[in-house]
C-alpha cells in the first residue's frame, strides 16, 4: 500500500472519529436539556433512567442530593420547576465521559417559596453500559 493510500485512509478515520464526537455532543446537548423539560413536566421515570445511581446534585445553595434524594424531592414537590431558559450550553466530549456546561434561567418554588435563579452549571456524564448517565451536576448563582 503506498504512503498516500495510507494518509487517505487516516485522514478518512480522522473525519469518521470528528463526525461521530459531533453527533455525540449534539445527542448529549439535547438530553440535558430535555432534563429540565422532564423536570417541570415530573417525568420521574425519564429522570431516573437518565441519573447514574451514584449521582451528586450540588445545587447553587449548597445543598447536596443522591438520585434518591432528588427522586423524593420532587415527588413531594419540596422543590417543583416552572421554567428552565437555557441560554447557552457546550459539550466537551472526552471519551466515555461528557462535561456539559451552561446558562441559564430556572423558576419553581423550593418547600413552597418561588425562587427565579440564573445559573451557571456543570453537568458530567458518563456512558455506563452503552447509555448516557448523568453522574454529577453543580450550579452555581450568577449576579444579574
Amino acid at each position: 500500500m503506498s504512503i498516500r493510500a495510507i494518509a487517505f485512509l487516516l485522514l478518512c478515520q480522522s473525519i469518521a472519529a470528528e463526525a461521530q464526537q459531533e453527533s455525540e455532543s449534539a445527542y448529549l446537548n439535547y438530553l440535558h436539556k430535555k432534563k429540565f423539560t422532564w423536570l417541570i413536566g415530573r417525568n420521574y421515570d425519564s429522570l431516573v433512567q437518565l441519573m447514574d445511581e451514584n449521582i451528586l446534585y450540588i445545587h447553587s445553595n449548597g445543598l447536596t442530593e443522591t438520585k434518591e434524594d432528588v427522586i423524593s424531592n420532587l415527588r413531594n414537590e419540596v422543590i417543583s420547576y416552572t421554567k428552565s431558559d437555557v441560554m447557552e450550553s457546550s459539550v466537551r466530549v472526552f471519551g466515555s465521559t461528557a462535561v456539559i456546561t451552561g446558562k441559564g434561567i430556572f423558576a419553581g418554588k423550593a418547600r413552597g417559596v418561588p425562587f427565579e435563579l440564573n445559573l451557571l452549571y456543570t453537568e458530567v456524564y458518563a456512558k455506563v453500559k452503552g447509555k448516557w448517565k448523568l453522574v454529577s451536576r453543580h450550579a452555581c448563582k450568577l449576579s444579574v
